[in-house]
């Protein structure tokens, strides 16, 4: 089996959640529109998704597996580890078959 790269997992994660990849000239980046959006619980230091985003923004992630959020790549910004690692590890999940990579 290919070794997982953080970008296949990535993309993987986004597709499995229902995102549509949004076709773009950009070689260096795959554009994904943004239907859902990932908050921090503060009671329980959970992560909770809400599905409607409302303002049209977009996943922007590069061939090295960084994942931003914007309306545009120049506007966009880093996304936070914390739910980049929840969507590496969903990827993961979804490449392997269910099976985890620990």
């Amino acid at each position: 089996m290919a070794k997982i790269t953080i970008h296949n997992a990535v993309i993987a994660a986004l597709e499995a959640r229902g995102e549509t990849m949004v076709m773009s000239r950009a070689t260096s980046y795959v554009t994904y529109s943004r239907t859902w959006y990932v908050t921090l619980n503060s009671t329980d230091n959970s992560l909770r998704v809400i599905s409607d985003v409302g303002i049209k923004t977009y996943y922007y992630v590069t061939r090295g597996g960084a994942l931003r959020i914007g309306r545009s790549y120049t506007e966009s910004s880093p996304m936070a580890p914390r739910v980049k690692k929840l969507l590496y590890n969903e990827g993961v999940a979804v490449l392997t078959g269910g099976k985890s990579k620990a």
